[in-house]
């Protein structure tokens, strides 16, 4: 790729991740688990740079796990209500679907998920 056609491709690539789209919330309701999937791309791999959520008071179980192709790759223990957030900048497998899961927060509470910054790398491992 000649340096100009990369100087277009990170400018395309890098307004895609701070556009705010439906597809990368889930707000479901109570006791019930929010997920954010992205289908496999072929040829291509998913980044993703920030996870939020946030439940409505503190969790029963909750939890927040992350999956590549089916493997978790991530899975922490969320134990109190509010606002959180990680900062993870992870790429994920060539050709992967990835699944982000806000565990349910158990009766009458309600969890939010929002993905930040994710963008899709074509070609690149």
């Amino acid at each position: 790729m000649r340096a100009a056609e990369r100087y277009l491709f990170d400018i395309l690539r890098h307004t895609q991740a701070r556009v705010a789209l439906p597809a990368n919330i889930d707000r479901p309701a109570a006791n019930t688990a929010a997920v954010v999937t992205y289908a496999a791309v072929a040829d291509a791999t998913h980044v993703i740079g920030t996870v939020a959520w946030s439940y409505s008071g503190a969790p029963t179980n909750g939890s927040i796990q992350i999956t590549d192709g089916g493997a978790v790759v991530l899975d922490l223990d969320i134990i109190a209500g509010g606002p959180g957030s990680l900062n993870i900048k992870m790429r994920f497998g060539v050709n992967s679907a990835v699944v982000v899961t806000l565990a349910a927060g158990g009766i009458g509470v309600s969890g939010k998920l929002c993905i930040l910054g994710r963008w899709t790398d074509i070609g690149i491992a």
